[in-house]
């Protein structure tokens, strides 16, 4: 198709890329939503505690102590935290829950999850990306985890947000566009799935990555279901 049917992708020294306006429209999504699912988001913060507690014994005494003192910290700042949620003040939170946690223990936590998507844990796994999501809103990598744990929860719409929003802070990387466009297909919203799929070719050529079976695969997907 000619390029100057798509809003999704643009020229850029002569190279198809994703519109700067076509990945902001997905941060917008992203804070219209999040608004909505603070209730979830507490629940998961519950969780993690947990979590971590189960996985304090296994490190050594160092980071045992490291991360005692910065859950201490955490646990005294929790009644300001509720506070701000039941306002849905989302700057508020980040503010009081950000370098609670080192990067050290944030890298820990990170690990945990993949452990816990590894082992089909996709509950635990969401709970810990989603707060690592508050502790580090600009890594792409947490959102990614996040979405591909409610990917497989079968929550597609708040995997949709979470792809989308990965996308909005590395809109390079493949795997975000990819999870969009698919999740667009699967829900039949052709106009999306298109768009999102000429945004995906647009970054995939870049990366010399067109014929890999992933995309291969979703273009056939794509054809068959007629969206042009």
């Amino acid at each position: 198709m000619a390029q100057e049917q798509f809003t999704a992708i643009e020229a850029k020294q002569g190279v198809l890329v994703p519109k700067e306006s076509y990945i902001q429209q997905y941060k917008e999504q992203y804070l219209q939503q999040i608004r909505e699912a603070w209730q979830s988001l507490r629940d998961s913060f519950l969780r993690v505690h947990d979590i971590i507690k189960e996985g304090i014994p296994l490190l050594s005494f160092l980071e045992q102590t490291r991360i005692h003192k910065e859950m201490d910290s955490h646990n005294d700042a929790e009644k300001k935290f509720l506070q701000q949620w039941e306002k849905k003040d989302i700057e508020g939170m980040q503010h009081t829950i950000q370098n609670r946690f080192s990067a050290e223990t944030c890298n820990w936590l990170y690990s945990v999850g993949n452990e816990k998507y590894k082992q089909n844990n996709y509950e635990d796994a969401a709970a810990l990306f989603s707060f690592l999501i508050v502790l580090q809103p600009t890594y792409p990598s947490h959102w990614i985890g996040f979405g591909l744990s409610k990917l497989q929860m079968e929550q597609r719409e708040e995997a949709l947000v979470a792809m989308q929003m990965a996308a909005v802070l590395a809109p390079n990387d493949l795997l975000p566009q990819y999870n969009i466009a698919k999740i667009f297909l699967e829900q039949e919203n052709n106009d999306q799935a298109r768009d999102a799929f000429a945004a995906l070719e647009a970054v995939a050529t870049q990366q010399n990555a067109l014929h890999h079976p992933e995309i291969l695969s979703l273009k056939e997907k794509i054809i068959a279901q007629g969206v042009t």
